[in-house]
């Protein structure tokens, strides 16, 4: 039987685009979670804060302690999530330089073509996003 040595695939590029479309995927989880919880905390803290004395207690104090705390949390997320987002994409680059990985020259269209596919799904969760905000529903 005839060997064939170094044979390269393209599995390394389709490991790239995996992990870009999971990193796209993970942003717009994360964009939406935070729109979630910022709708619920501004409806939940001032209502909670409001509440004034029960019996001997303050319980208003006791709510922003706690929900105060938390919305603060929550309206420094979309920094957090940002950050996240551009730390995983930076590794991204990192581990592919880390790696080492050198294809054969022929996977280079391949390539583009996973680019143009991974362009697509940006414009698809753009999209959905945009509905999401925009929808009155």
């Amino acid at each position: 039987m005839l060997k064939i040595k170094g044979k390269k695939g393209g599995i390394g590029i389709i490991i790239f685009f995996a992990v870009l479309l999971g990193v796209l995927v993970l942003g717009f989880i994360g964009a939406i979670t935070w729109s979630v919880l910022d709708i619920v905390s501004d409806e939940i803290t001032p209502v909670m804060e409001g509440l004034g004395m029960i019996d001997n207690t303050n319980v208003s104090l006791a709510a922003e302690y706690s929900f105060g705390v938390a919305d603060t949390f929550v309206q420094a997320m979309p920094w957090l999530i940002a950050m996240g987002y551009v730390l995983a994409l930076v590794f991204t680059l990192v581990f592919v330089f880390l790696v080492g990985y050198n294809p054969h020259p022929a996977f280079i269209g391949f390539y583009f073509a996973l680019m143009v596919l991974l362009v697509f799904g940006c414009v698809i969760m753009s999209n959905m996003y945009q509905d999401i905000y925009v929808g009155d529903d």
